[in-house]
């Protein structure tokens, strides 16, 4: 079903987020995806957030109990953010067999 709209995924930016309950984060689910994405077209961040030890990692309203975490949640939405604005330009302005300009 993901290639239904495969144009649409085409050079757009893609980034992850693994949580588990373990000491991984989510981490094999992530190298087993990415792949994938890129066989749609899509371009992903080279930052993924992960969240090991979940069940410690945010309290039962959903806050985050470790401060550090909070900066890499910042630091990966920049990097996304910077990526789908860069991403867009080119889209916009560098001519491609995928995109009308």
């Amino acid at each position: 079903m993901l290639d239904l709209l495969l144009q649409e995924y085409i050079h757009k930016a893609v980034a992850f987020v693994g949580v588990s309950a373990g000491p991984w984060g989510g981490t094999r689910v992530i190298e087993a995806m990415v792949p994938m994405v890129r066989e749609l077209g899509l371009a992903v961040t080279f930052s993924d957030l992960n969240f090991p030890f979940v069940q410690r990692t945010f309290d039962e309203d959903g806050k985050i109990l470790d401060p550090a975490f909070e900066q890499r949640a910042k630091d990966f939405l920049d990097e996304l953010v910077w990526m789908a604005q860069v991403l867009k330009w080119g889209r916009e302005n560098v001519t491609s067999k995928y995109h009308q300009t």
